[in-house]
């Protein structure tokens, strides 16, 4: 099944409307299935579709975490892959793009773009 974005879903429902083409050739246009085009025309008659955004959400950074890092960064001052393999060694395990996003916020690091 696909997915639908505003403007597939806005145009299944004004196809409806007119009713001069059948749900099947609608359906078959936007690779779904009949059903699901009067599933999405019941569902939007009336209203605009609203989407949430895509994507999980963020885990807070908690103080401890920061503070592992800034320690681990202070004895050894390396990036983020190493530092994630020292925490690792203690038992403490943090991905290693989260340890970058701390150091970037807390200043220890800067952010680079790429060169050409």
């Amino acid at each position: 099944m696909k997915k639908l974005n505003k403007r597939k879903i806005r145009w299944i429902v004004q196809e409806v409307e007119r009713m001069e083409t059948e749900l099947y050739t609608i359906a078959k246009t936007q690779n779904i299935t009949p059903q699901h085009v009067c599933k999405v025309y019941r569902k939007f008659r009336n209203k605009e579709p609203i989407f949430l955004p895509c994507g999980r959400k963020p885990n807070p950074i908690t103080k401890e975490k920061r503070k592992l890092v800034k320690q681990a960064y202070e004895k050894s001052h390396a990036k983020a892959t190493t530092i994630e393999q020292i925490l690792d060694e203690k038992g403490k395990h943090i991905n290693h793009n989260r340890i970058h996003k701390i150091m970037l916020e807390e200043g220890l690091t800067i952010k680079r773009t790429k060169e050409k």
